[in-house]
This record gives C-alpha cells, structure tokens and sequence, in this order.
C-alpha cells in the first residue's frame, strides 16, 4: 500500500543465532549491513533508504545514523538515548542484562554505555529524525527523549519529538496515529539530497 520494502535484522547471538548480542557493540555491524544489502536488491531505490527503530533497535538507529549509515531520514519509537539513565532506573533483571551484554556496569564500563547512548554525541545526529515516545513508558523514561530533543534543538537539527499522552512503549495504544506520523516523516525527507 505504502511501496516500502522493510529489511530488518536479527542481532547475532538472538533466537539461536550465532556470535553474541552485545545491545550497541559489535553488533551494530548486523544494522549497518543492512544498506549494502537493501541496495543490492534489485526492486529497491537506493536513493529513498530511511530506518525505523523501536526500544533497542531505536538506539541502535541512533548509532547507525552517528556512523554515517547514508540514509534519509530516521523515526525511533520508546527509543534508548542514555543508557546509564537506563541502567539507573530499572530494576536487577534490567540490569543484569545490561551488564552481560555490555560487560560490565555504567560505573566499569563507562565508555560503553556512553558509546551506545545518543545523549553523549547529539551532534552526530544530523539527519531528520522522528522521536516518538509514551508519557507512560515505563521500561524507557520520557526523559531521555526529551534531554536529547532539547540538544537536537540547541544544534539547530531537524527533528520533531512527539510524546503521547498516557502512551506505553511501543505506542500500541497509539498506533495509528504513530504509523501516520511515521509514513509521513518519511514521505516528507525521502527526496531530500544528503550532504
């Protein structure tokens, strides 16, 4: 209905997969492959590459677009930006997962938590982003969200942060609306010439 063609990735290490999910490490390569694949299809327009990512996969998004991933537009839903803050407010199993993916806690491995986080290096964010988020997000706060829309403005950067009254985190209760909104970033920023 939409003519997308929607590629997604399997991290290494999920569902039986080989090598070992690392939630923002080496792992990203499993994103960033993505486009040389998506360009080699032969039913695709290489020129109209655009990347939606929700919870993990959004801050996944926020790193394939900090490494220059050559896409048009991004659109992250219930989107990880500070993985510290994460690591902070939730709880020990939240935390114990954090801690085998990463190996190890904010406090040890601080540059790797910072690395992942969009928070620390909002001026690599230059490219139209859609941040949309659930006032009632409980699994990522909308704090996060909002720090980084406020430094996306201060860079001057295009962007538009959407916060849902009473939303969860994936916006399920939301959901036309989110879709709408996301067909519409894309459609808007797909003909744009990148820098």
């Amino acid at each position: 209905m939409n003519n997308y063609v929607v590629i997604a990735s399997q991290y290494r290490g999920t569902d039986g997969g080989e090598g070992q999910e690392e939630f923002g490490g080496m792992d990203i390569n499993d994103v960033l492959n993505l486009i040389p694949l998506a360009k080699s299809l032969s039913f695709t327009d290489s020129s109209k590459i655009v990347m939606l990512g929700y919870s993990g996969g959004g801050m996944m998004s926020y790193i394939a677009i900090k490494n220059k991933i050559g896409i048009k537009a991004g659109a992250i839903v219930g989107g990880v930006t500070d993985l510290i803050q994460l690591y902070n407010e939730r709880g020990p199993d939240m935390k114990n997962v954090l801690i085998e993916l990463i190996g190890g806690t904010p406090t040890t491995k601080e540059n790797e938590y910072k690395n992942r986080s969009a928070v620390y290096w909002p001026e690599k964010l230059n490219l139209p982003i859609l941040i949309l988020h659930g006032e009632n997000d409980w699994k990522v706060n909308v704090t996060q969200v909002q720090k980084l829309a406020v430094q996306l403005n201060q860079l001057g950067y295009t962007h538009k942060l959407i916060v849902y009254p009473n939303g969860d985190h994936g916006l399920s209760t939301h959901s036309i609306l989110r879709d709408r909104e996301i067909l519409n970033w894309f459609s808007k920023y797909q003909n744009e010439k990148l820098d």
